[in-house]
């Protein structure tokens, strides 16, 4: 038979944990999967049209590298940045980088950008009445997307990305990432105007 005045290790420890005044804020993108993974455990799911905390609002989501022969592609940048790829609908996922990354096949030479919304039908109408055009928004297993144009005709997408990609987003080896992106603005004021 035990002690009862003996403390039990684990809540020993628990409890210098929590009343510990050292405890340091953590990351932004662990805090966000661990919010993601106790919404999905509760059962609230992010619905497209719903507004949800976990979206980075503005937030390049997505982004492709264009691939006129996709096998050699492929081959060059899983070579020099050592990227582990797996294969999509239209060409290449990029595993483990952050935001997400994909080789696209189908003699495409322009990149492709999503940006992250919470709320795919405003964005959508948002775009419109600034001048810009969007498609309907479509929803795909990744999420709602929308295609738009904005008003000089640079091309760019709108996604409000499902829970699982959220979750996956954040994830990273810190290879071959994403350091630093541009969209075309031939008048820069309009541009401002516009994505502002």
């Amino acid at each position: 038979m035990s002690d009862p005045r003996q403390t039990d290790p684990v809540e020993a420890v628990l409890s210098d944990l929590f009343d510990d005044d050292s405890a340091t804020t953590p990351r932004a993108a662990f805090a966000e999967q661990l919010r993601a993974r106790l919404e999905a455990e509760l059962g609230e799911p992010a619905d497209a049209g719903t507004p949800n905390s976990s979206i980075n609002f503005g937030s390049l989501f997505y982004a492709t590298i264009p691939a006129v022969d996709l096998e050699r592609s492929a081959r060059f940048y899983s070579t020099l940045f050592g990227w582990e790829l797996h294969r999509g609908a239209a060409g290449y996922h990029i595993n483990n980088v952050y935001p997400p990354m994909g080789l696209q096949g189908g003699g495409s030479t322009e990149p492709e950008v999503w940006f992250e919304v919470d709320d795919i039908h405003r964005a959508v109408a948002r775009v419109r009445a600034l001048g810009g055009t969007a498609s309907e928004p479509a929803n795909y297993d990744s999420g709602w997307s929308a295609s738009c144009v904005d008003p000089q005709g640079v091309k760019f997408h709108l996604q409000v990305p499902v829970l699982e990609y959220r979750q996956q987003a954040r994830r990273s080896t810190d290879r071959g990432e994403l350091f630093y992106w541009t969209l075309p603005a031939p008048e820069a004021s309009v541009a401002t105007t516009f994505y502002r």
